[in-house]
């Protein structure tokens, strides 16, 4: 036994007549309460609510089982959310260190900060990235010997011992070579003061030095510390 409703829009709804609906001063007791138009319910009976229209909405257990689901536009002030807070378009970790959130996400500014007491990462409003104690990963997800730190940039092969070290504590200079117990092979460059070296520690062995586009003759003002080509012998403007 239900009620079938007269024609609407091309649709027609049936009810079925069963349960009970007891109204006291304080309280209803009832199976399920629906709206007029059929979107939004609370379903005592199934353990399920709907609230919204076919566009947006919130339910519990009734886009997805034991699922509580939102659809459309969320406006979230002062909210909190598994550890992090929302608020005027910021996503912050509850987690600080030293007054600052471990994650920060500033979507007004268009900034970004991920960091504990050891590492930071951060993206500034002028575009800037800044990064402290930043390390490579491989392919693998191994971390490498390659980093990145205040003072230093480190540039590692992935399958040999060659790297390249930038350098910038009392002296700014690229260092680049072969790292390993029997052999050390590097090239320094110094570009704060004109120096070059080039140098093997090991006991024998050769190493080849390549000037490329050196003039063939000093100049007419040549400057202390120029190279040039005499033929076969490359030398130094004293």
């Amino acid at each position: 036994m239900g009620i079938l409703s007269s024609e609407y829009e091309g649709e027609r709804s049936f009810v079925t007549l069963y349960g009970f609906t007891e109204i006291l001063p304080g309280r209803i007791t009832t199976d399920k309460i629906v709206s007029s138009e059929g979107d939004s319910f609370f379903d005592m009976l199934n353990n399920k609510f709907k609230l919204g229209d076919k566009d947006s909405g919130i339910d519990w257990n009734d886009t997805e089982a034991n699922q509580l689901t939102l659809s459309g536009v969320i406006n979230a002030l002062g909210a909190v959310l598994g550890g992090f807070g929302i608020d005027n378009e910021q996503l912050r970790s509850l987690k600080e260190n030293e007054g600052k959130p471990h994650i920060l996400l500033d979507g007004i500014k268009g900034t970004a900060s991920f960091g504990s007491e050891k590492s930071q990462f951060n993206v500034t409003e002028d575009g800037r990235v800044e990064a402290r104690m930043l390390h490579l990963i491989d392919v693998n997800g191994n971390r490498t010997d390659a980093g990145l730190a205040a003072a230093s940039l480190t540039l590692k092969h992935p399958n040999t011992e060659e790297r390249v070290n930038i350098h910038n504590g009392n002296s700014l200079y690229i260092e680049s070579g072969v790292y390993n117990p029997t052999k050390r092979i590097i090239l320094t460059i110094a570009l704060d003061k004109p120096t070059l070296n080039i140098y093997n520690d090991n006991s024998g062995g050769e190493i080849a030095v390549i000037f490329k586009g050196l003039p063939t003759s000093p100049g007419e003002n040549p400057k202390p510390g120029n190279l040039w080509r005499d033929g076969e012998f490359v030398k130094i403007v004293p």
